[in-house]
Order: structure tokens, then sequence, then C-alpha cells
């Protein structure tokens, strides 16, 4: 991407937003385990309050906007806005174009490069999607698992893209990221399981760090 630009500028009394974040609702902020929340909607439009409020801190210190990636997107304006308030997030979060085009039967990929197409201004963003979008189409994509929703390894990516971690932390920001990576391969199998030591193996080759010391993540609270 391009070098940072302030996030907004003022020119002509119009406010030019340079980062945005492409959001999908289904999976990211209403994962399945939300199902569970005694709040719940019939219709699933409660956020998981975790993933929430990872997102406002996202927005606090990136000062992106949200644009809707989401079958969201389809039922209107209003419902988005139904949707934000009830899940506690301040309407002016939202892009002022909201939402990415639909062509027919067009893929969620293609929306966003048409989105962007559309906005050269903006010098980063990020899609937070429970899809595995093409990188060759959508680089700057982050993944959750959709039973599990949107995790603190996506928060730090997303920052990441956002060019919102300061240039001191970095490294060390991205050794976390790899360390949280390793993470979610090594849970899927019990200590002294059968083939667990593979598994381990295998993730520790995968996402390797510059030393076999493990990083654990550091919280940084307001």
């Amino acid at each position: 991407m391009l070098a940072v630009l302030g996030n907004t500028s003022t020119h002509s009394c119009a406010v030019i937003v340079s980062k945005v974040i492409f959001l999908d609702f289904d999976g990211p902020m209403i994962p399945v385990k939300s199902y569970m929340l005694p709040e719940q909607t019939k219709s699933a439009t409660v956020f998981d309050p975790c993933a929430t409020a990872m997102l406002l801190r996202i927005i606090r210190d990136s000062e992106a906007k949200i644009v809707i990636s989401s079958t969201h997107g389809k039922r209107g304006l209003e419902h988005i806005q139904k949707v934000f308030t009830q899940n506690g997030i301040d309407l002016s979060h939202l892009h002022e174009d909201w939402v990415t085009p639909k062509k027919m039967s067009s893929y969620r990929i293609h929306e966003i490069c048409w989105w962007l197409d559309k906005h050269p201004e903006v010098t980063h963003y990020v899609a937070v999607d429970d899809e595995q979008l093409d990188i060759t189409w959508v680089p700057n994509s982050v993944q959750c698992d959709a039973y599990e929703g949107f995790s603190f390894r996506n928060y730090l990516e997303c920052l990441r893209f956002l060019d919102a971690v300061d240039e001191e932390k970095q490294e060390e920001h991205n050794k976390t990221i790899q360390y949280l990576k390793r993470r979610e391969i090594w849970r899927t199998m019990r200590c002294e399981e059968e083939g667990n030591w593979k598994l381990h193996q295998f993730a520790t080759e995968m996402f390797p760090l510059p030393t076999d010391q493990p990083v654990k993540p550091r919280i940084t609270l307001p």
C-alpha cells in the first residue's frame, strides 16, 4: 500500500478517510458461540461482546471507518444502523459510502475491489471475514473462525494492516501474531495425545520465530 497519510484530512470542508475496515457480520462479529448469549435475537444480530470491544479499540487506534461487506448490507442502511446501535457502536464509525457494491452474483473479493477503485484516497484497509478471501485480490484480509469469531490474533493483524502499530513495537507485534498462529494449531490436540508431537513440530516449522523462546502476548490497557 501507499505510505501513510493521516487517516483524515480536511480539504474544501470535505473529510478524507484513508483507512477502512471491510466488516462481515456473520462469523467474525456473530460467531456460532454467540448464539448462546441470553440476549441473542431470533435473527442473530447481537455481536460477541469481546469482538465488539476489540473492533472499537482498532477504530480508536487507527481512526478507520467501517464499510459493510456482509449479506446484512442487502437489508439496507436502517438495518445496519439498528444493529450498530444495539451493539453499542457509534454510527459515526460507519463510512459515508457504507456498503460494498453488489452486481448480480458477484463475489465478495470483487465487491471490495470495486469499492476501493471508487476510493483512491484510501491508503490502508483490512477485510475481516470468516471466508477465505483470495489474497491475490484482497491481500489485506483477516480470516476469522466462524465458530469462535474475531480473535485476539485477528485484532493484532488488523492493527498491522491499518498501520496502527508503533514502529518500535512492530517486531514484537509480528512475533506475537506468529506465536498465536502456532497456538491455534497446538490446541487442536491434548498433551501426550498420539501424534501431538508431530502437530507441535508442524506448527513450529510453519510459523517460525527468531527464537525458540515462547512469545506471550503483551496486552496494553488504555
